[in-house]
């Protein structure tokens, strides 16, 4: 695994340095500490079965 940060450095984006696989990142939010995990990772998620709400991060 390897990790890259973005702007001010507080989230940790792990991926795998073979392929580019992002499977989580974890870090310091707005409101403490946080993680998240790409679900596309997950073998027994079907993508189908989510409900998406998309986020404007900008506006957050």
């Amino acid at each position: 695994m390897s990790t890259y940060q973005f702007n001010k450095h507080v989230i940790q984006h792990h991926f795998c340095a073979n392929c580019g696989i992002a499977p989580y990142a974890d870090g310091e939010g707005k409101a403490g500490p946080m993680a998240a995990v790409n679900v596309r990772c997950l073998p027994d998620v079907d993508l189908e079965t989510l409900t998406i709400t998309k986020v404007d991060g900008r506006s957050f």
